[in-house]
């Protein structure tokens, strides 16, 4: 069975003492702290999925502003340079 993709909103902004702080105004609980932002981008798909997890698990609903992906689709990526 395929597992359901969903598109989520993350906002990165730095930090005072380095590194940045990934948060989400979607995902409630969703924190996400690394010293590049390539960290923050690689470690935020496992947060959200284990914060989906864990509602599942309590019984409650995926945020409805969690918009399930297509089996195609296009995004963007960032490329450091």
């Amino acid at each position: 069975m395929m597992n359901i993709l969903y598109s989520l909103q993350i906002e990165i902004e730095p930090l005072e003492e380095g590194g940045y702080l990934a948060t989400s105004p979607v995902l409630p609980g969703f924190l996400v702290e690394g010293e590049t932002i390539e960290e923050v981008l690689c470690e935020s798909p496992a947060v959200a999925r284990a914060l989906l997890d864990t509602l599942k698990e309590l019984g409650k609903p995926i945020p409805p502003a969690l918009q399930p992906v297509p089996a195609h689709f296009t995004t963007q990526i960032l490329v450091p340079a």
